[in-house]
């Protein structure tokens, strides 16, 4: 089976380009069948994607971080609803900042254990979100997060894996936001003033932060996880427990498990996306089961 990577160069401040560049001697020495390109400007990997499968590439690997991660397997989706018998596998050599739905999928970050994980092609099906019509692959949300993923941005160019997210966290924290919502869970409604609501497939976002502990992303459900609105002090004693998942005993959290969940907002918020911020509230958000075959 022949192999197409698509590569983001710039993922993890460079890592991408340079892992990749083991990977492909790693290929060249076991006789793979491989091509890949590298991606040149924002979402050119969904245009990569898009002619590769049209020129009969059946095995489409993600080489890069959650960004690529999504805009890839949107793509993969985007082709499969126009053409419902085309039989795609994606794979991840996780060579991006945090990395976090492969580590739900438990890829390794290694170079040659990633590759070990593709040619051995054990192939399952995955669940993906969908949020207001946008494919998310480990997590979508409201709150807290989209004012850290704002802030965590201009500290990803000193840093990586989860000290970005970690000083964004905490500079977010000086500006606290009370969040009041409703939230309607496979018919069940909710109302709660929040700091932040969580809807996973995968366990992980931030470069490694355990939200949702509880999520399998071939499951057929969403975990959604609520914080309730709490002070400075409150939350930074929830904070370690919240980064190794053992937050679930705190009674300011709640966690749901649904197929469909509708969050509204008395003030219009961004939605996050696997990381990047579109579309505002209100937001419809469902699963997608099977939505996609992964190698892992």
């Amino acid at each position: 089976m022949r192999y197409y990577f698509i590569v983001n160069p710039t993922s993890g401040r460079g890592k991408g380009k340079r892992l990749f560049e083991k990977a492909k001697e790693i290929l060249d020495k076991k006789g793979v069948d491989y091509s890949f390109a590298y991606t040149e400007y924002p979402f050119h990997s969904r245009e990569l994607a898009h002619d590769a499968i049209k020129n009969g590439e059946r095995r489409i690997i993600c080489v890069g971080g959650d960004g690529t991660v999504n805009e890839l397997a949107s793509q993969i989706v985007e082709e499969k609803r126009n053409d419902p018998d085309l039989k795609i596998e994606f794979g991840i050599l996780p060579f991006g900042t945090g990395n976090d739905l492969a580590h739900a999928l438990s890829i390794s970050e290694n170079v040659e254990d990633a590759i070990d994980i593709l040619l051995a092609g054990r192939v399952k099906k995955m669940d993906l979100g969908e949020a207001n019509g946008k494919v998310f692959a480990n997590f979508s949300g409201i709150g807290f997060d989209t004012d850290v993923v704002e802030n965590t941005e201009k500290f990803k160019k000193r840093f990586s894996g989860i000290i970005p997210y970690l000083l964004g966290v905490f500079e977010t924290l000086l500006h606290l936001k009370k969040l009041p919502v409703r939230i309607i869970a496979d018919g069940k409604e909710i109302k709660r003033t929040c700091l932040l609501i969580a809807v996973c497939n995968g366990q992980y976002f931030g470069g490694g932060m355990k939200v949702c502990p509880l999520s399998n992303p071939d499951d057929g459900k969403l975990d959604v996880c609520i914080i309730e609105y709490v002070s400075r002090l409150q939350f930074l004693t929830m904070f370690p427990s919240f980064v190794k998942g053992k937050h679930l005993k705190y009674k300011q959290i709640e966690y749901i498990n649904c197929e469909h969940i509708r969050i509204e907002c008395e003030q219009e918020r961004v939605v996050n996306y696997d990381g990047e911020l579109d579309s505002k509230t209100p937001v419809e958000i469902n699963i997608l089961k099977g939505a996609i075959d992964i190698i892992c």
